[in-house]
């Protein structure tokens, strides 16, 4: 699940999609507020991103 910083709304993943800056970094933006939230590439080089929130490492 990731939360929203701005508004505190809940989503679980696969409710909005991620997407990759220009910089490489990954985030999403919240459907309800319009705020881009950071997310973090667990995975190996190589494989399937496994996207999670900061505070969820």
């Amino acid at each position: 699940m990731w939360t929203c910083r701005a508004c505190g709304e809940v989503f679980v993943d696969s409710e909005t999609d991620p997407a990759i800056r220009h910089s490489g970094e990954f985030y999403f933006t919240c459907p309800n507020c319009g705020g881009n939230n950071d997310l973090v590439n667990t995975s190996p080089p190589g494989e399937v991103a496994i996207l999670v929130q900061l505070n969820d490492v």
